[in-house]
């Protein structure tokens, strides 16, 4: 198995790409404790019950799970575990 590491001392954009960079959203995923959620947000639609409450993920996060299952990123355990969250907020990202 191959291992890398990823740090902003190496990074050959650092400075000019650091605003589309992942790493810190990962790191946070990783590192932070996870916060408590809300009462009923991101809950198990009423139809969805059992030990995995969620949404099915659509093609395009499979593809995403998948790319950080075969990047060692997650195991092939816990990207079975994925599920997807409605949002009731209207927020728009750009880049």
């Amino acid at each position: 198995m191959t291992t890398t590491t990823i740090d902003c001392d190496t990074c050959p954009v650092r400075g000019r790409h650091c605003g589309d960079c992942f790493v810190p959203v990962l790191a946070r995923l990783w590192l932070e404790d996870p916060a408590p959620r809300e009462q009923g947000r991101g809950a198990a639609a009423p139809d969805q019950d059992g030990p995995f409450p969620g949404l099915p993920l659509d093609s395009d996060e499979l593809a995403a799970v998948s790319a950080f299952v075969r990047a060692g990123l997650v195991s092939p355990e816990e990207a079975d575990l994925a599920r997807a969250e409605t949002a009731t907020s209207h927020r728009v990202a750009t880049g």
